[in-house]
Parts: C-alpha cells; sequence; structure tokens
C-alpha cells in the first residue's frame, strides 16, 4: 500500500473518533443541563408548596347586595389546580390575579370593577365595585303589570333583576329586545344614545314635564308622561333618533306658550294623548274629547 493512502486512512479515523469524542461531550453536557433543571424545577416546586406562602385567606371588600361566598368560590375555583402540574396556583406570588378578576366579572354581572391585593404572605384582598340601579328596563311594550323588571346603571348596562317598584321610584325603560333573549349583560341602546336621551328627559323634567319612561321604537322613541302601571292611556312625547333634540325642545318650549294648547296642556293634561315632535319645526298634539260635567 502506498504511503500517501495509508497516511489518508489513519487521518480518516482520527477524524472520526474525534467527531465521536465531541458528540459523547456534547451528550454529557446536555444530560448535565438537564439533571440540573430538574433538579431547579424541583426545588422551585417545593418551595412553591411551602405552607408559608399558600393562600389561605381571601377577604372581600365592597359588596353590599354580591354573595360574598360565591366571590370567594370563584377565587377558589381559578386557584384549585397548579401550573404543568409543579406550582400551585394558591402560591402567594403565583396566583392568577387576572384570571380571577376577568371570571368575577364574567359570572357576576353586578359588578363593574374588581382589583386584588396581597395582604400577607397567606391571604389576598378581592376589592369589588357594584353596579348601582339607576334606571329599569321592563319588557318591549310600555306595559309592565306581571312583568319583571331589570335594574339598567347610569350607561345603560343591564345588570340584574329588579323587585317590584310601584309608582315613578325608577325611570323605565321599554323594547330593543325580544321576549326570549335574556337582557342582562346587555346594553341598552348604545352608551352616547342612552347619555343623550338622559339629557333630553333631564331637559323636559328642568321643565315642570314629568316624565316616566321611554320606549324604542323602529325609527325613534316614545317618552311616555304617565305611569305605566296605569290602565288608561298614556299620554307620550315622540321623537325620532335623527331630531335634533335641541331644537325640538325649543319648539315645544314656544308651544307651551302658545294658545290654545298652552291651557289644555295645563287644564286638561289627563286628556292629553300625545306630543308630536318628529317635524323639526312643528308640534303636533291630540287630546281626547272632553266630556262636560253638570
Amino acid at each position: 500500500m502506498p504511503v500517501r493512502q495509508k497516511t489518508n486512512l489513519v487521518n480518516k479515523d482520527r477524524i472520526q473518533n474525534l467527531k465521536k469524542k465531541r458528540r459523547l461531550r456534547l451528550k454529557r453536557k446536555i444530560a448535565r443541563i438537564v439533571v440540573f433543571g430538574i433538579l431547579i424545577v424541583t426545588i422551585l416546586s417545593i418551595v412553591a408548596h411551602l405552607n408559608k406562602i399558600t393562600i389561605t385567606e381571601i377577604k372581600i371588600e365592597g359588596n353590599t347586595v354580591t354573595n360574598t361566598g360565591v366571590i370567594e368560590s370563584i377565587a377558589e375555583s381559578k386557584m384549585a389546580d397548579s401550573y404543568a402540574l409543579l406550582f400551585p396556583k394558591k402560591n402567594i406570588f403565583l396566583y392568577p390575579k387576572r384570571a380571577i378578576r376577568d371570571q368575577i366579572i364574567t359570572n357576576i354581572k353586578r359588578i363593574s370593577a374588581v382589583s386584588i391585593e396581597r395582604t400577607s404572605l397567606h391571604s389576598i384582598v378581592i376589592k369589588i365595585t357594584e353596579r348601582e340601579g339607576q334606571y329599569l328596563w321592563c319588557g318591549i311594550s310600555d306595559s309592565i303589570s306581571g312583568k319583571q323588571c331589570f335594574f339598567l346603571d347610569s350607561k345603560g348596562y343591564i345588570f340584574s333583576t329588579a323587585p317590584y317598584f310601584s309608582g315613578n321610584v325608577y325611570l323605565k325603560f321599554f323594547g330593543v329586545y325580544k321576549k326570549e333573549d335574556s337582557p342582562v349583560g346587555k346594553t341598552f341602546l348604545t352608551q352616547n344614545e342612552f347619555v343623550r336621551l338622559l339629557d333630553f328627559i333631564d331637559e323636559l323634567q328642568a321643565n315642570s314635564i314629568e316624565v316616566f319612561g321611554l320606549t324604542v321604537k323602529e325609527k325613534g322613541y316614545e317618552i311616555l308622561l304617565g305611569d305605566p302601571e296605569d290602565d288608561k292611556v298614556i299620554p307620550r312625547i315622540i321623537v325620532l333618533e335623527s331630531n335634533n333634540f335641541h331644537t325640538i325642545l325649543n319648539n315645544l318650549k314656544e308651544a307651551l306658550k302658545t294658545e290654545p294648547f298652552a291651557s289644555d296642556f295645563k287644564d286638561h293634561f289627563d286628556h292629553l294623548i300625545y306630543i308630536d315632535l318628529r317635524y323639526n319645526n312643528k308640534v303636533y298634539y291630540k287630546f281626547s274629547p272632553i266630556t262636560a260635567s253638570f
């Protein structure tokens, strides 16, 4: 065998041996890293399970209507398991704050805001803000006989069933949702439109026109000037969604200064059927026949 060929074979064997040694060193290095990693994760898991840093107490603040136990059970359920079966979610440094907060708001429509704070190495406090019932939504048609009403907050969000209230304790809203739909968790109109209507109603009441409620119609609204609980015809103001409320309010003010409407509105209000403000430059109205008494 020529010397050059023999030398090439020796070099080839040497290179293969070097490659084997490098692969072996790499495998050993990877094995050490894996073992070290497992050791670290095991130590961290053991530490994470220590009672000294485990949540054992949940305090609830800010709830006046919502049951404390309901909120606690949501928090407990979100901390019941572990991350990757290794790190307990009850660990004071690892508990799922955002998940607890989101689940409370999703499950309990009455609650509008939640904040969670650590008060010690084994306790947290959940502070909630409850929505306040400002108005009522009472179904499709403007009659509340035998109906279940629901609370709305100041932005028109429907969040809970409401007990029965007689009289004009709360402004009542009607319309929008189908009978089979549950309105809880939904918004009555858009927030901007809801606020616009409330401002218009406030202006009416500032001009001594008492408002009991509002019904949403296909292209506008009917503002109720009588109690929806009454059996008699409810007088109403008819407006379009597209109306400029400032303009039609000024038209109404002028009409209330003009005879014979001014006197009829004052003396025979119980016979009023409607005031139609849909036409920006005109005011139409109708009274039922007045029967003379002797």
